[in-house]
């Protein structure tokens, strides 16, 4: 028998109210078959979650503050000596810039030395902020064991952290003997922004953290010296360094 409505079409609107009923009914189908899904993320959370907080928790545990810097007048003079860098008081941080006489010289690094050494594993924990006219190079030396920049990585190796360096956008490390490694580029620098950095040290172990955040986990070419000088450097930038804090960390037995 022949149906007699054989050969007529479904009218357009039809169509259209049957196909969004059939998208409304497929989504409500794949929720319901994903309504496990976030406990699953939180059991994968809780079972490997926080790896990148460890090594700062650890430190934060295990740290002794034994060095906090005092950039008044006499804090400097005391504390510090300026190796080709203009230094200047400034808020209760200074102010670090390349020397007129160094820049004349062609050079395009100055470092404001500590007047001591310190023992690694430990932590550096930097406040800093960008002078708007050169948002590059807030770095830091440390292993150095003569203040002087001409002699870096000679009687030992130097490792150097540099946030925003390399261009502007690069944060990470390099060693006088043994070149850059563990660099990012996932962020950019900003104006008038107070940064806090941590540099850990741990044996060829190094991490950078920047605002709490971890940016680089890595190992040293070479093994850093067992202590060293501290140094705040600036490449053809200016930087003021709110704070420098230095802390022994305890490893464990």
């Amino acid at each position: 028998m022949t149906s007699p409505h054989r050969g007529r079409q479904i009218p357009a609107h039809v169509c259209a109210a049957l196909f969004a009923a059939a998208i409304v009914l497929g989504f409500a189908i794949s929720v319901a078959g994903q309504s496990t899904s976030p406990q699953q993320s939180d059991a994968y959370s809780k079972a490997y979650g926080g790896w990148e907080r460890r090594p700062l928790e650890k430190a934060r545990k295990s740290g002794k503050l034994v060095f906090q810097s005092d950039f008044s007048s006499a804090g400097l003079a005391h504390d510090w000596t300026a190796d080709g860098a203009a230094v200047e008081p400034r808020n209760g941080g200074a102010l670090i810039a390349l020397s007129p006489a160094r820049a004349a010289a062609g050079r395009k690094y100055g470092v404001l030395w500590s007047r001591i050494a310190f023992a690694q594993p430990l932590m550096i924990e930097a406040e800093f902020t960008f002078d708007p006219s050169t948002l590059h190079d807030a770095n830091i030396f440390w292993g150095q064991k003569q203040p002087a920049a001409d002699e870096l990585g000679k009687d030992q190796d130097c490792f150097i952290l540099s946030c925003f360096g390399w261009g502007g956008r690069g944060c990470g490390f390099e060693s006088a003997k043994g070149g850059a490694y563990g660099i990012t580029a996932a962020v950019a620098p900003q104006a008038k922004k107070r940064y806090s950095g941590i540099w850990i040290i741990d044996g060829s172990v190094q991490c950078l953290y920047l605002d709490g955040v971890l940016l680089v986990y890595t190992q040293s070419p070479s093994s850093p010296p067992a202590s060293g000088l501290l140094g705040l450097s600036v490449f053809q930038s200016s930087v003021e360094f709110h704070s420098i804090k230095v802390y022994a960390l305890g490893r464990e037995p």
